[in-house]
């Protein structure tokens, strides 16, 4: 497969600022972040604002898509603008993500999304995360309150 096919990078285009933290866990690039006393870990506040921060490779030191950050390691996060593309991670088990209609949560929470699907993506049978490319959109409330 070629790389329009399979990215090697979780950013795919626009604009984001990069910021670095200490990994609470392990963390997959691709991955919504949020911060947690001082450092950072895989999104998992349900009914929280969420801001569209991943967790991206750390090219510097060699690292790919694939390649884990650990407990304690300095994560490379970009925070994106409305309108980028990103090489996401859906959860395992997602349900089916529609292209142009399904949107990318925090762990846990239908109501809040961050981005929305350029593709489809059914993972209800996955056992492990599977990347989907997104565009990040600003974070808005998808079911009633």
């Amino acid at each position: 497969m070629s790389s329009a096919d399979t990215p090697k990078t979780i950013e795919l285009y626009g604009f984001a600022v990069m910021t670095e933290a200490l990994a609470f866990g392990p963390i997959t690039p691709g991955m919504l972040v949020e911060p947690a006393d001082d450092r950072v870990r895989p999104d998992a506040t349900a009914a929280g604002t969420a801001a569209p921060s991943f967790a991206v490779e750390n090219g510097m030191t060699g690292g790919g898509i694939d390649d884990d950050y650990q407990e304690g390691d300095p994560v490379l996060i970009k925070t994106f603008a409305p309108g980028s593309r990103v090489y996401a991670l859906a959860a395992a088990g997602a349900d089916a993500i529609a292209k142009n209609a399904g949107t990318l949560a925090p762990a846990g929470d239908d109501e809040i999304a961050v981005a929305r699907a350029v593709e489809a993506l059914d993972n209800s049978g996955g056992a492990t995360p599977a990347r989907i490319r997104v565009v990040v959109i600003p974070a808005q409330r998808t079911a009633a309150v």
